[in-house]
């Protein structure tokens, strides 16, 4: 069972909420990647199914032995019961007819991109022709919502990558019911939706729904942007976008007539052009009246009315609208013109004739009260902002003829570990008049402030102060600052932390032996117990494959020379490199159950699985997720490519393609299609934001959204760790810096917005609380945060220990630069102690580590009574105990060396290598025989564990079906007796009917 992310439906995540249900262990009537094979073979090209099923005796007198010999039908029956669950034939690559070559021309931008790649490895499809239902990209994303020009000429939607994660995506995905308006989009401080005859503005801020664990902002049309004659607009479109920006069309048949709003991150004004058309204003009620601003006549005069005053009359270029809900709009116009007020309806505020020329609109943010209650804050009346003693009031005039119709973002590397991240906005003068350079007001959300105040620069200027600029525009993320200035300058300390940091291998080099030997003891149990599950979906294998790779890795380190420790356990290490590489390239080449398309229509890699439905891998085939899902791929490929350059060889395109599809370095405007990208601007970053979202095709009411941050993170640290090991030229070193810009921004945007704690002095406490509000503050991190809403909950569950682990998962280096000791003092005393005796064992591996940041050696203790099957299935115990004793506090003199008959949690028995199982040995059989997985089909050879997990579960079966009458059991059949298999055969437990039962 599965949880979408962005729908709303929630099921129960097979590794979150109900990690207890499926948790990694190996279990051989799901897994095809049962192998039998001849001793000390891997296959390593995954190419043909003779490499997977395949039994190959160790000598040429075993296969001439007679066709009538027991042995001869106990061989027959196993291959049989192995095809049984793989299949006859290569079903992994039996897809669909519609695959065609990733080196096809007539694909969309498969050639020679900027990022380097020439081609892309993986199949190339067709949305509309490929999957069991398959749903062209256009029922997904409606391309005539797009500017004809900048629609795609082959098989792509559009010229460039589709930008899945871009802020503005609700705008043409699937509407609403209410007069066919979109979704609402987030461009702070307002919010949009169209529709085809009308754009709506909200300031979403100006009401609220509050309780302890939440705070949300409410989308109402405070105003209306149309034309007079409604009937005119024959069509809509995006004209325009890019990383922080989306210009918006509507025009008549005569394209000529047309009025279009250039939607920017961060812009106080909303800003609309017109050419030949008469705007429309329309008020959320209705308005008070209209005003001019200033007492300049030059500005703004009122006419004299012939209609008794049922009309109001005033012209210029400066004026002021009033809402009955006593909002105060001004507006400015390039050109002077005559605004027309209907004062007996009073709806509406239009133009007497047709106007060409720019009009911007911008909100007088209104006093608010303080967060502190648990209410909902729809107001009647707002209270009066006195406009001519105000800065801010004033700020707003004097910049208003600047306005920008886009961004430019770059970045670049000044020195070895120092970034440099460039907003450069596109701007424009409304006219020649009173125009300057660096005239740009715009608005900086909190995490810009940290920075852009710590720097002086002749590029901005921060109006930090209320004597600069009084208004306090609000946002989910909390107030917003004013900074004039054409260009944003955001520097950004880059990591250097690798697989460890140096005080880290520092420390585990130096622990005795006796710690070294209970941590490897448990590696090795380890890899034997918690393997990859082949038919897993992409994110519970990810997590597989990363924890597989993590447990060789501090087996590496340990073991390795600076360590001291020698290295009895090479062969085990070596065995273990050889099965992570077999389940790494059986995923990259396709031979999972769900294996990674290139989606042409998009430009993009996604599931298999998640093209069959929208539901399926957590809506990888609509983009979400993404991030959350390839990091762990990027993280096993680095550490794999770090022991084996032969890998890296063989499979770096497919690890590349990976990569690009969340890391990419284009430009991201819709201009930009020269390069013949394959995939969008790093996929789920949102720039403005300051971290990413996991959001993607997904029409959703609080704009884009995303759990899981330490998950994003997680992706970013994978990219640059596969770039670190990937190569040394120049492309590479590029990726490298600007996956650890990515990894930088993803960070910060974290502490900032998901860990809230109070400060250990009253600006930091100010800050805090002012960000969210105290009641939510108490929560110490939020669960989900969207572009309008921030919760303490997850998709799964709103369970404080939920909200908190999901955002400190995978346990990594870079968890101990995420997480600093003052946040998780607080956090750990007033969250995560209060329940740490009772956490489920599923997530208990994490609170381990959480507790090890502060109290290593306690965690330590607590870790040795950990179980790894039963974990989550992106860490085992010995990763829990490796993070507690590499922390600097960490005391080893109590550890004591584990005996030689007993190391760890369980015996060799435990484990599902058929060499650790004296019966399997015997028969010649290697790779992977006894799962131990409860309820699964061991082959009849394995020994019976300690815990009888096994045994328990095949003869309660056996006792269950005989006395019920089913002939399920094996030993109802004689030729699966004959073969040594007990429990459920006929069918097994997973549903699958042994060969053996019809023979």
């Amino acid at each position: 069972n599965q949880y979408h992310r962005t729908t709303g439906t929630l099921n129960i995540k097979s590794s979150y909420g109900a990690v207890k249900h499926y948790n990694g262990n190996y279990d051989n009537e799901r897994s095809p990647m049962l192998r039998v094979v001849k001793e000390n073979e891997s296959f390593k090209s995954m190419g043909s199914v003779e490499s997977v099923g395949s039994i190959e005796k160790d000598n040429d007198d075993n296969r001439r032995k007679g066709c009538c010999s027991v042995s001869y039908w106990v061989w027959v029956l196993v291959v049989f019961f192995l095809l049984s669950i793989v299949g006859f034939g290569n079903k992994s690559r039996a897809v669909s007819p519609t695959y065609t070559s990733s080196r096809d021309s007539s694909s969309n931008s498969l050639r020679s991109a900027s990022d380097g790649l020439s081609s892309i490895p993986f199949p190339s499809i067709d949305r509309s022709e490929f999957g069991k239902n398959p749903q062209p990209a256009s029922s997904i994303v409606n391309p005539d919502l797009f500017a004809p020009r900048l629609l795609g000429e082959g098989k792509g939607l559009l010229k460039v990558p589709f930008p899945t994660g871009a802020f503005w995506t609700n705008l043409v995905i699937e509407p609403t019911a209410d007069r066919d308006l979109s979704y609402p989009i987030m461009a702070y401080p307002y919010a949009y939706k169209w529709n085809p005859t009308m754009l709506q503005v909200s300031a979403p801020s100006l009401c609220r729904l509050m309780d302890a664990v939440s705070l949300r902002h409410i989308f109402m049309a405070d105003l209306t942007l149309s034309v007079v004659d409604e009937e005119s607009v024959s069509q809509r479109y995006v004209n325009y976008f890019d990383p922080m920006s989306v210009t918006l069309r509507h025009e008549s048949s005569n394209t000529t007539e047309y009025w279009e709003t250039y939607i920017v991150q961060g812009s106080p004004y909303i800003t609309s052009k017109y050419e030949n058309t008469s705007p429309s204003i329309k008020a959320l009620s209705t308005f008070q009246g209209i005003s001019c601003v200033g007492t300049d006549s030059d500005t703004c005069v009122e006419l004299e009315s012939d209609d008794s005053q049922k009309t109001i009359q005033l012209k210029g270029t400066q004026f002021a609208l009033q809402t009955n809900e006593n909002l105060t709009w001004l507006v400015f116009s390039s050109e002077p013109i005559t605004l027309v007020f209907d004062n007996i309806r009073k709806t509406t505020v239009t133009t007497e004739e047709v106007f060409t020329g720019m009009l911007r609109l911008a909100l007088v943010p209104p006093p608010q009260e303080e967060l502190t209650q648990y209410t909902s804050q729809f107001p009647q009346s707002y209270e009066s902002v006195e406009l001519d003693g105000s800065t801010g009031v004033s700020q707003l005039i004097q910049h208003a003829n600047s306005y920008p119709t886009g961004v430019y973002v770059s970045w670049s590397f000044p020195s070895k570990d120092m970034s440099a991240l460039e907003f450069d906005y596109k701007v424009k003068e409304m006219t020649s008049q009173g125009s300057s350079t660096n005239s740009l007001l715009m608005l900086a959300l909190p995490h810009h402030v940290d920075i852009l105040s710590q720097q002086s620069s002749s590029t901005y200027t921060v109006l930090s102060d209320e004597s600069q600029f009084d208004l306090t525009y609000e946002t989910i993320k909390g107030p917003m600052t004013a900074v004039v200035g054409n260009s944003w300058t955001l520097p950004e300390q880059l990591t250097t932390v690798g697989f460890d940091d140096e005080s880290t291998l520092t420390k585990a080099y130096g622990l005795n032996n006796a710690t070294k030997a209970t941590i490897l003891d448990q590696v090795i149990l380890d890899v034997k117990r918690v393997l990859p599950t082949m038919d897993e979906n992409v994110y519970g294998y990810g997590k597989q494959l990363a924890r597989l790779a993590q447990l060789i890795n501090i087996a590496k380190t340990l073991t390795a020379e600076e360590s001291g420790f020698g290295n009895k356990y090479a062969s085990a290490i070596d065995d273990a490199q050889m099965v992570l590489h077999d389940f790494l390239t059986a995923f990259l080449t396709g031979e999972t159950d769900d294996s990674l398309v290139f989606d042409s229509n998009f430009g993009g890699l996604v599931t298999k699985d998640g093209l069959d439905d929208y539901m399926n891998d957590f809506g990888n085939g609509w983009y979400n997720d993404h991030h959350f899902h390839y990091g762990y791929y990027m993280y096993a490929s680095a550490l794999m490519g770090q022991w084996n350059e032969t890998f890296i060889d063989e499979y770096g395109d497919y690890v590349d393609a990976m990569m690009h599809d969340v890391t990419h370095g284009s430009s991201g405007s819709s201009k930009d299609y020269s390069n013949g990208a394959f995939f969008p601007l790093a996929r789920h970053k949102a720039w403005f934001d300051g971290h990413s979202f996991a959001s993607g095709l997904f029409p959703f009411a609080s704009g884009k959204s995303m759990e899981s941050s330490s998950e994003s993170i997680n992706c970013y640290y994978g990219a640059y760790l596969w770039c670190m090991v990937r190569g040394t030229n120049k492309l590479h070193s590029d990726h490298f810096n600007f996956a650890r810009l990515l990894l930088a921004t993803e960070i910060r945007g974290v502490q900032t917005y998901w860990h809230m704690h109070s400060g250990s002095d009253s600006t930091s406490r100010a800050k805090w609380q002012t960000l969210y509000n105290p009641v939510l503050t108490k929560n110490l991190m939020i669960g989900n945060l969207g572009m309008m809403d921030a919760t303490v909950s997850t998709w799964f569950g709103n369970n404080p220990l939920y909200v908190h682990m999901i955002n400190f998962l995978p346990v990594t280096a870079i968890t101990r630069e995420l997480f600093n000791t003052e946040y998780v003092k607080e956090e750990f005393t007033n969250v995560i102690e209060p329940m740490y005796d009772n956490v489920e064992m599923a997530w208990k591996g994490y609170v381990i580590c959480d507790l090890a940041l502060l109290d290593p050696n306690k965690a330590f203790q607590d870790a040795l009574k950990l179980r790894s099957y039963e974990l989550d299935q992106a860490i085992s115990q010995s990763q829990v105990l490796y993070f507690a004793s590499t922390m600097a506090d960490f005391d080893d003199s109590n550890v004591t060396a584990p005996s030689d008959s007993s190391a760890g949690e369980a015996s060799d028995t435990d484990s599902a290598y058929c060499a650790d199982h004296s019966g399997c040995n015997s028969l010649g059989l290697t790779g992977l025989c006894c799962p131990p997985t409860s309820g699964a089909a061991n082959l009849g050879c394995c020994s019976q564990s300690s815990e009888g997990a096994d045994t328990s579960a095949t003869s309660t079966t056996t006792t269950e079906t005989t006395d019920s009458g089913s002939d399920s059991s094996c030993s109802l059949h004689e030729a699966c007796e004959a073969a040594g298999l007990t429990g459920s055969c006929c069918p097994t437990q997973g549903g699958v009917r042994l060969s053996c039962c019809d023979v």
